[in-house]
């Protein structure tokens, strides 16, 4: 904590990152590490002075509510009362519950902040992310379409999702 506090001592924002994408066979192999990092991002932020942290969440963060909880079905509109269930009876996996359960650590955290010391949380809810990685190899989205190119994956997919560039 104190190390990640003096990366962003001085800073006016912070970028947190998004957590790495796999599906464990403990739902808590995913989730503590996802929850633990967003609120260590958070301390560091508070502790810095930082004046914004602009959160990696995911669409999973958001695209997964229990029926009940569906976009109005006359506009279609989602907004900020539109969360995942991670507790919905159609099931969820430990991956989509870390990413709800994360992006709720960030805003219960600045919400229990005395006036003060708050500081604006900004949050991103890309679905897919493509583009160059910072780190070679075991980057889920890169490795999905470089997969389909070089003959790894012999089947077609016929998935329909939102892409974001990860230089956005």
């Amino acid at each position: 904590a104190e190390s990640l506090t003096a990366a962003v001592a001085g800073s006016t924002y912070v970028v947190h990152t998004a957590s790495p994408f796999f599906f464990p066979k403990d739902d808590q192999d995913v989730i503590k590490p996802a929850v633990d990092g967003t609120l260590a991002v958070m301390n560091a932020c508070l502790a810095a002075g930082v004046k914004r942290c602009v959160v990696t969440s995911s669409f999973a963060a958001i695209a997964c509510p229990a029926k009940e909880h569906q976009p109005d079905p006359e506009t279609g509109f989602w907004d900020e009362t539109i969360w995942t269930d991670p507790d919905r009876p159609e099931g969820c996996n430990g991956y989509v519950k870390s990413k709800v359960l994360a992006e709720k650590a960030a805003w219960d955290f600045q919400k229990s902040l005395p006036e003060d010391k708050k500081f604006e949380i900004v949050c991103i809810n890309p679905c897919y992310v493509e583009g160059p990685a910072l780190i070679p190899g075991g980057f889920f989205s890169a490795d999905y379409i470089a997969n389909h190119f070089n003959g790894t994956v012999k089947e077609v997919s016929t998935v329909w999702m939102g892409v974001v560039d990860v230089r956005d």
